[in-house]
């Protein structure tokens, strides 16, 4: 295996890099230890007293013994797109990656990673833990040594790919984690310095401590946060309705959603609907982790040439703003840990008040090792901040997220300053967000329309408009992998039924071997019928999941359904008593639809991709009643009363 990847790695980038396997001034080049956490908030570390309680004896000795950078963030919030950032240096509209939903993962021959480069470079290299990008644990390019789980992981119980070997874990996976970092470390090597990629599962939830923690912090105390229950009034409208149930998209706009009506859960001895005691437990096993490799590179006379840098891929909010999870651009949301240690470069205590973001991390490696600096990366090396040069580094950061999961919680381009936030969503007609972080800076007053702000606003929208510009910034990011959406077997057909007739009972099922998988290709349905009721025309649907065609008040109604989200295209006419062709595409890929109804201009909407929307093996199309209970939105039982001709139905590339 590990010569497979040296020949692939070598061949492809083997060019991108410099002879030289020494550091500037003879140096020598260093190991590198990066260590990352899941959804670990930038002040859940001990030494900044965020939470008096919490120990973390071992980020206090990294802060201590190097720097603390104090103003880390991420260029958008969420595990997939962050990993990919910290891995290639580069935003994700560039490497591909806009966001978890749709398993994507990057190009590694189009955007290689910084284990690539620093394979190329003679480091001999490895990757534990977990990854979450595509799909599968295989070996990736640029490791020598790897061991991974697919998807999150479990807290207790993983299976692993260790070297292209099925290998069962049954024990803590931190403790698992910790244990092959520093097996890894003992290798033999020869001569050649390490680089390892420890990827930790934690803190990610369901917050689940190993059981030695489970009892810590008894008589913890968790004030709730200022921004809990805020006022809204100067929200955008998103903001007011957090519910995760019941929200529908219409014509791809939001159309309604559950309000959030009622007090947020807070208890004072574990937080945010209980989830802040376990949240700081699951915290315990990586700071012993930490301490642990530490103890070991001392024992063999390596920590001090060690580069060792700890982070979390993403924040993560506890009840700020009435939120959990992260996504928004709010500082808890964005901001994360990072610890570096390197007494070679870093004097001890050492605070870095830049903005340093995940996609630093990658430049800093490879500058570090001696190796070139591939023009492709976008972020920059840190190394002249360790030296005490400011000059020309970043005075503000974009920020982007892409919808995903919750349709409710729309795209979000941001502009962060060090004194500023500027949010926007540029897909959603709502309202922008501009907040003074020097005299608010928990986010409470929108000051977007504030008079006081507008040439303040103005400045914030030009230099985020720069920032675009330079950095090539785009919201339609092409899939780095497109050809894992084609479908197999394209096909193309004409069902007629043996009975034109239809009434709200009768049901017409298409045979399996016509059914269509939403997942591949794009589906076209061609339809002409008259509908004399309101009712149901043609569905494909598992439980309550599924598509449905429908009239509904008179009008043509087409509702994509899945995980209690609801997205419909409907048109503007009655149809009733009248001929109707109607036309619908529908494309997993892209996450969109379209409705045209008698050559009217189509009605579209999208949806957050479900790479799997109705399963593996996807149910039969039925034309009239359909066969399993229809979403509240659509809440049609029966079919239409009238005359359905024909339908013609293709699933094509195309």
């Amino acid at each position: 295996m590990n010569c497979l990847l040296r020949k692939y790695s070598g061949l492809v980038f083997g060019l991108l890099l410099i002879a030289a396997v020494v550091a500037r001034g003879g140096e020598k080049r260093p190991n590198i230890l990066f260590i990352l956490t899941d959804d670990h908030r930038w002040d859940a570390m001990g030494f900044t007293g965020a939470y008096p309680f919490l120990e973390t004896p071992n980020m206090d000795r990294l802060c201590s013994e190097g720097a603390y950078i104090k103003n880390a963030f991420v260029t958008l919030s969420m595990c997939g797109p962050s990993r990919a950032s910290f891995l290639t240096g580069m935003y994700p509209h560039r490497h591909g990656v806009k966001d978890n939903e749709s398993h994507r993962e990057c190009d590694w021959m189009k955007t290689p990673s910084f284990g690539q480069y620093l394979h190329d470079a003679g480091y001999h290299t490895g990757y534990l833990g977990k990854w979450h990008m595509g799909h599968g644990n295989d070996p990736r390019p640029g490791f020598d040594f790897w061991a991974m789980f697919s998807g999150q992981g479990n807290y207790v119980g993983n299976d692993l790919n260790v070297n292209g070997k099925p290998v069962h874990e049954p024990g803590y996976v931190t403790d698992v984690l910790n244990r092959y970092a520093k097996e890894f470390i003992q290798m033999d090597r020869g001569d050649a310095p390490f680089m390892l990629y420890l990827s930790h599962k934690a803190v990610h939830q369901p917050f689940d401590p190993a059981e030695r923690h489970k009892e810590l912090y008894p008589d913890a105390h968790f004030p709730a946060p200022e921004t809990l229950r805020e006022n809204r009034e100067n929200k955008p409208d998103w903001q007011g309705k957090i519910s995760w149930e019941q929200t529908v998209m219409v014509n791809g706009e939001l159309n309604s959603a559950v309000p959030n009506t009622k007090l947020l859960g807070w208890d004072e001895k574990t937080g945010f609907i209980g989830r802040n005691r376990k949240y700081l437990q699951c915290v315990a096993a990586v700071d012993e982790g930490i301490g642990e490799i530490l103890d070991l590179l001392e024992k063999r006379g390596e920590l001090d040439n060690t580069f060792i840098v700890y982070a979390g891929d993403n924040g993560y909010m506890l009840g700020e703003h009435g939120r959990s999870d992260k996504r928004v651009a709010y500082n808890d949301s964005i901001r994360i840990p990072m610890l570096v240690r390197y007494p070679e470069r870093i004097a001890p205590g050492t605070t870095i008040e830049e903005m340093v973001l995940n996609i630093d991390l990658a430049p800093t490696l490879l500058e570090l090792a001696g190796a070139k600096i591939p023009s492709s990366i976008q972020g920059s090396s840190m190394l002249s901040l360790f030296a005490g040069n400011q000059a020309g580094w970043r005075e503000g950061f974009l920020y982007n997220y892409n919808r995903d999961l919750q349709p409710l919680l729309p795209t979000i381009v941001a502009w962060r300053t060090p004194d500023f936030l500027l949010s926007t969503t540029p897909l959603r007609k709502d309202l922008n967000e501009l907040y003074d972080l020097r005299s608010d800076p928990l986010e409470k007053n929108n000051l977007i329309n504030h008079p006081e702000y507008e040439q303040r606003r103005k400045a914030l929208l030009r230099d985020m408009e720069k920032e675009k510009k330079k950095l090539g910034f785009t919201l339609d990011v092409p899939d780095p992998h497109p050809d894992r959406w084609k479908v197999e077997r394209e096909m193309d057909f004409v069902h007629a039924p043996a009975s034109v007739d239809f009434s709200p009972e009768k049901q017409d099922v298409l045979s399996k071997n016509r059914n269509v998988d939403l997942r591949y290709g794009t589906a076209r349905f061609d339809l002409d019928f008259v509908a004399e009721s309101d009712g149901m025309v043609l569905s494909q649907t598992r439980e309550n999941n599924g598509i449905w065609l429908y009239v509904q008040d008179g009008k043509v109604n087409f509702c994509y359904h899945n995980r209690k989200f609801s997205y419909i295209a409907r048109d503007d006419l009655s149809v009733l008593g009248k001929p109707a062709h109607v036309v619908v595409r529908f494309d997993n890929a892209s996450s969109s639809f379209s409705l045209s109804v008698n050559g009217r201009p189509e009605k579209s909407g999208w949806f957050v991709n479900h790479y799997k929307p109705l399963g593996k093996v996807p149910p039969p199309l039925t034309l009239g009643k359909p066969r399993s209970t229809s979403p509240k939105p659509v809440a049609l039982q029966k079919g239409i009363e009238g005359v359905i001709k024909q339908i013609s139905v293709s699933q094509t590339n195309k």
